[in-house]
């Protein structure tokens, strides 16, 4: 299999950066589901790295994406398009999505978060639903009602090494301008530690990145 391909495209070093990680995980993540078209609940991380790259690839392929975040972030993942954004910090799921999207369910959650708000997010399965995660933030220790498992049969799957094909497709995506970059942040290497300050604080939207050289023009 061929491990280097060339890429033809007009975007900048910070732009190039910030697309082989999200994206590639969240279009390995959804041919893992095979769900589409359908509707989507994808949590990103606090930082806000998921929305950009998640609603664009997954829309492409059909589904309806249905963003969860803090109400700080909300409108920024609102400026991405999904079909509703919803607060993560809401105390009733279900009925958060029946006012937002009409239904209680979803077909796909996709999640790099975890924490206490987990269990609700398997609840909010369609039967024979897809929960997807490639990280786990705010928790990797969660409850699980193995009822809700044996009941509703839903399929779980993580991010390990991506499916043959997936990074050709995204270098494709990249090329035909189908997916755009949202930089936070550029901070050079000599200030990694504000970078990785700015991180923590979790203010930002979209991606931060550290330059070893001076930019090219």
């Amino acid at each position: 299999m061929p491990s280097v391909r060339r890429m033809h495209r007009s975007l900048r070093d910070q732009a190039m950066l910030q697309k082989p990680f999200a994206a590639l995980t969240i279009r390995d993540r959804s041919s893992h589901t095979r769900r589409y078209p359908g509707s989507v609940l994808w949590q990103p991380l606090p930082g806000g790295i998921f929305p950009h790259r998640i609603d664009p690839v997954l829309r492409r392929r059909g589904a309806q994406c249905v963003g969860l975040c803090g109400a700080d972030k909300a409108d920024d993942v609102k400026a991405v398009g999904p079909l509703a954004v919803i607060d993560r910090n809401c105390s009733d799921l279900g009925s958060a999505l029946r006012d937002a999207i009409g239904k209680e369910s979803v077909d796909v959650v996709a999640d790099v978060v975890g924490g206490s708000l987990w269990p609700q997010l398997i609840t909010a399965l369609v039967r024979g639903g897809r929960y997807t995660c490639a990280g786990a933030i705010a928790g990797p220790m969660v409850e699980f009602d193995l009822r809700t498992f044996y009941l509703r049969d839903p399929t779980f799957t993580g991010a390990t090494v991506p499916l043959p094909g997936v990074f050709e497709d995204l270098v494709g995506y990249i090329e035909r301008d189908e997916i755009r970059p949202l930089l936070a942040a550029t901070y050079p290497l000599e200030n990694f530690h504000a970078a990785q300050q700015a991180f923590i604080d979790k203010r930002h939207v979209g991606n931060i990145v550290t330059e070893p050289f001076p930019p090219r023009p």
